[in-house]
């Protein structure tokens, strides 16, 4: 629940699909932290002012962070998966902007476990640029 202008608490379901019994716990706690993010998102009128893939790329950046504190193994399926589409669809704007922008942080993109903290103070920079 968050709570609304006049105090009211207000709750936001999250649905999640029958192949989540096949997900590991750190996995299926690491995909509400990101569909969370979407709520902070939302509170924040982020919703209708950025672009989708730049909603995924902060929620999925958010989900890295939870996956590497819960130490998912990095080689597993869902974490292949889930940095092929951070990097390769999600946050792809983001990286060409780092690039021309950032480009002395692009390794951080190359490392196993990327400092998320610094990824997301540079994805703040990357937001009040847009």
């Amino acid at each position: 629940p968050a709570n609304g202008e006049g105090g009211e608490r207000r709750q936001y379901p999250i649905f999640v699909s029958r192949y989540i019994v096949k997900w590991t716990r750190e996995g299926f706690a690491s995909a509400l932290v990101h569909e969370i993010v979407h709520g902070v998102q939302h509170e924040e009128g982020r919703l209708r002012r950025w672009s989708r893939r730049d909603l995924e790329c902060e929620a999925s950046l958010h989900q890295e962070r939870a996956l590497q504190a819960f130490g998912v193994d990095k080689r597993s399926e869902q974490s292949v998966v889930h940095r092929r589409v951070l990097q390769l669809r999600a946050c792809v704007p983001f990286i060409h902007w780092m690039e021309t922008n950032a480009p002395d942080e692009m390794a951080l993109w190359g490392t196993l476990n990327p400092d998320v903290p610094r990824l997301l103070a540079i994805f703040d920079a990357y937001a009040g640029a847009r």
